[in-house]
């Protein structure tokens, strides 16, 4: 069992070679962007920070552990999955992305979770700005200060 030990910093992600079989995060290591990543069946043992990135425009968070053939997730540190990136008129009709899983296991495994493991949010919908002009805004000031709910009194005309 070949051991690899994270103390650092890793925001692009950390991808564990297959020659390894156990991944070690001291509470000092932070892995943002996107995430932990295993092609080989592996044990995840986390102490520090595993934060997957926002994602792009319209697109899902990142995870916050991936382990493709399955495995084992031992946590106690925090784990979480990225914000889901925030809606583009030409992407996926505006919806936002949706939020990264906390933990994925694509195939038989076991997460141990002794501190906090959360997903990202969603990101926001896209919505098209609002444009207005100097004269636009100069009418819509005036019509708030003329309307009886501003406080003035209206003006009347009597008519004999």
């Amino acid at each position: 069992m070949a051991f690899k030990i994270l103390t650092g910093t890793y925001n692009a992600g950390y991808t564990l070679s297959p020659t390894f079989s156990v991944l070690s995060i001291t509470s000092t290591g932070l892995v943002g962007g996107t995430g932990v990543l295993a092609s080989a069946s592996a044990t995840v043992v986390n102490a520090g920070t595993l934060a997957g990135g926002t994602g792009g425009a319209g697109r899902a968070g990142a995870r916050g552990v991936d382990l493709a053939v399955g495995g084992r997730v031992n946590n106690t540190g925090l784990i979480s999955g990225g914000v889901g990136g925030v809606g583009d008129a030409a992407i996926a009709s505006g919806m936002g992305g949706t939020g990264g899983a906390g933990v994925v296991l694509r195939a038989a495994g076991t997460v141990i979770n002794m501190a906090l493991v959360t997903g990202g949010g969603g990101g926001r919908e896209w919505s098209e700005p609002k444009l207005t002009t100097a004269a636009t805004a100069a009418r819509a000031a005036r019509a708030a200060r003329a309307s009886p709910s501003s406080g003035r009194r209206p003006s009347t005309t009597m008519v004999r």
